[in-house]
């Protein structure tokens, strides 16, 4: 769950980069090392660079990836996701009673 949260985060951070036209200033920093050979540039957070180079599918976000402002919905997501669980085992039970 803390994977989609942490996409929604990432979405609204690259609209709004989009909007501000953050990536054309990044992109042309980028070209500029590449065409002088220039050092590696360490503007990525971690993240980002491991969601860039291995995929979405490698990155495992934790907790502490997330805003802290959207703290209070993790733990929210995570009280509901333990309420359904008791609610499936509940009628689970019921189900292997009745038979």
């Amino acid at each position: 769950m803390y994977i989609y949260i942490c996409i929604y985060v990432y979405v609204k951070v690259i609209v709004s980069a989009v909007q501000k036209e953050l990536y054309l200033l990044y992109g042309r920093m980028l070209a500029y090392f590449v065409v002088h050979n220039g050092p590696a540039p360490q503007m990525f957070s971690k993240n980002l660079y491991t969601m860039m180079v291995q995929g979405l599918e490698e990155y495992k976000p934790t907790p502490l990836d997330v805003a802290p402002d959207l703290h209070p919905c993790l733990q929210q997501v995570n009280s509901v996701k333990s309420e359904v669980i008791t609610v499936v085992l509940n009628i689970r039970r019921r189900l292997l009673c009745s038979e």
